[in-house]
């Protein structure tokens, strides 16, 4: 590991907020840009570049330079996003931790607001909501969760919780850029990205699900996942698709080694199903049929009251019902049939969440005048939003 640029800035930061970096010299400008667009004053970012083979490295150096913004560019060989995670969170100094993607795009205000509830509560960690945007075309959607969110919070704008009294907390999205961590919460439970496999974050979330004390939801967006770009692993088809399956292992395992409540761990079986199907999506078509019979051996070596519960009483539609009860009877033709007709999410944004949404981005006048780049993107996707709420 070599660190290629450090800047302390004030004394005590926070929060530090964590980049890990590879192969996103097209994106990484924007995704900085937008992190420090509400002019935070005790922000540090540290960047770790997992040995991005384009420019990458020298662009986010030459930003910081530029900036003279507090925080750390870090190099080290290809490892994936763990590992650079897992450096950030060693080395930041912030009392709040939290995480950005390099090829992604933050609404800063939201992380002034998730602050203050941090700030003022006994909680662990305080979670936003995310849509996804195209690359291309800048449309605008909604998160698979965006229905969890609705019934959690019915109208609500922040609701603190324990996993115990609101179980669905666990069946959020598992992004851990969505949150932001009370560094004691990480450290005292020694929580880290399991390394050298993908979609790491299922099993960080599941994990701070299962440690976790009073939790916050802020039901404000505070990230615009970038989706349909050229080289994005999560779009990809592949054998990384198989990573899944250690995923579930691991937390399987971490499961064992605690006394977890049904009604919790019916809800992480829940987004693990989902996921599941998902990674089967992406699969190879040759190696698809592999992965699902993989898959549901290991869905079915949870608790056998999960899946059933989750069907039962938390499930969205039929379509989820009828999937648990393929993976419980381990109906592999039904399975696959099911798993190829995922329907079409059909979620329509919360017009008043895209008017806050829309004033957080307009309102960062500076970060219009200086980064043109960046603004021509965000102006974009206002757009979209502004479409789609019918404003």
């Amino acid at each position: 590991m070599s660190i290629i640029f450090e800047e302390d800035g004030a004394e005590s930061v926070d929060p530090s907020i964590i980049v890990p970096m590879y192969n996103t010299e097209k994106y990484i400008c924007e995704t900085l840009n937008s992190l420090v667009s509400s002019d935070f004053q005790n922000l540090e970012i540290i960047v770790v570049d997992d040995g991005s083979e384009d420019n990458s490295l020298q662009i986010a150096v030459n930003w910081f330079q530029q900036r003279k913004q507090a925080g750390k560019v870090l190099s080290h060989k290809n490892q994936g996003p763990s590992a650079s995670r897992n450096e950030g969170i060693r080395l930041a100094r912030g009392k709040y931790i939290t995480f950005f993607d390099s090829d992604d795009i933050c609404v800063a205000a939201t992380y002034r607001k998730m602050l203050h509830v941090l700030d003022r509560n006994p909680i662990d960690f305080v979670i936003a909501r995310g849509v996804s945007f195209d690359n291309n075309t800048q449309a605008v959607s909604g998160f698979p969760d965006s229905y969890v969110w609705d019934s959690i919070l019915q109208g609500r704008t922040i609701h603190i919780s324990t996993l115990m009294q609101e179980p669905r907390i666990a069946r959020l999205e598992s992004s851990s850029v969505l949150r932001i961590f009370k560094r004691e919460f990480l450290i005292s439970n020694q929580l880290t990205f399991p390394e050298k496999l993908f979609f790491e974050d299922a099993a960080f979330h599941a994990a701070c699900m299962l440690r976790a004390r009073r939790v916050a939801l802020l039901g404000e967006t505070l990230l615009f996942y970038r989706v349909g770009r050229e080289g994005q692993t999560t779009g990809s088809f592949g054998k990384k698709r198989f990573n899944m399956l250690r995923i579930l292992d691991i937390i399987r395992e971490d499961v064992e080694q605690n006394d977890v409540p049904d009604s919790i761990g019916a809800n992480l079986i829940g987004l693990l199903v989902r996921m599941v199907v998902w990674c089967s999506e992406f699969c190879a078509y040759d190696d698809r049929p592999t992965f699902i019979l993989d898959a549901v051996k290991r869905l079915n070596a949870f608790p056998k009251m999960w899946i059933p519960l989750y069907a039962s009483d938390y499930a969205y539609d039929d379509w989820e019902r009828e999937l648990c009860a393929a993976i419980t009877s381990c109906d592999y033709g039904k399975l696959a049939k099911i798993a190829e007709n995922v329907p079409e999410d059909k979620t329509d944004f919360n017009k008043n969440e895209d008017a806050s949404l829309i004033g957080a981005i307009l309102d960062n006048k500076k970060m219009h005048s200086i980064f043109k780049k960046a603004n021509r993107r965000i102006k974009n996707i206002t757009q979209s939003l502004k479409t789609r709420s019918g404003n």
